[in-house]
């Protein structure tokens, strides 16, 4: 178990020091990672706007975050509360082990993202 908790503290600061260094990069040359989806397609994803909701929640500026992703914005809680119960069953099992109502909730979070990526093409 030690060594999982070494292991995730390690991740974890990779991946939110990266996720930092993009947002500053973000910020001061408004270049992002393109949408791959909207480059084939023309259409926006569910995650489309993700980098620049981003961008406002670290200015605190909530209401410009909930124009760019609404979806995700709202989500957004339930997403962290995921991320930290898969890093917790992970250093303290060794696999995730969710209850069948987290995995109910994932499965209507997903079906959500399809619905609002389908309806904002549409509207």
């Amino acid at each position: 178990m030690k060594e999982r908790t070494k292991k995730a503290i390690k991740t974890s600061a990779v991946l939110f020091v990266a996720g930092c260094a993009y947002l500053l990069f973000f910020m001061k040359t408004g270049i992002g990672i393109p949408c791959f989806f909207n480059l084939i397609t023309g259409r926006q994803c569910p995650g489309c706007g993700a980098t620049r909701m981003f961008r406002s929640i670290a200015l605190l500026d909530f209401e410009a975050a909930i124009h760019y992703n609404p979806v995700l914005f709202i989500m957004l809680p339930m997403i962290l509360f995921f991320i930290g119960r898969y890093v917790y069953e992970w250093i303290r099992y060794g696999k995730f082990n969710l209850t069948k109502a987290e995995n109910v909730i994932q499965i209507i979070m997903a079906a959500v993202l399809v619905i609002f990526g389908i309806l904002r093409n549409i509207i």
